[in-house]
């Protein structure tokens, strides 16, 4: 799959660390691997990249009664 839009709760540009922008999503670069990406990563430019998610937010406390 080619990387052309964002992925639901991807993490989105600008990005932090060693992640890559690409198309304005954070990916992380997988050095050790070449196409065929495996199931879960992508392909891009002939290098196999994984979606970097957004992190779940807490959820509200709630108010003392």
């Amino acid at each position: 799959m080619v990387l052309d839009e964002l992925l639901p709760g991807q993490r989105r540009a600008p990005c932090r660390g060693n992640f890559v922008e690409i198309n304005g999503g954070c990916w992380h670069l997988m050095t050790n691997m070449h196409p065929p990406c495996s199931d879960d990563a992508y392909e891009w430019k002939g290098s196999c990249y994984y979606p970097i998610l957004e992190r779940a937010k807490p959820q509200p406390s709630k108010k003392p009664q």
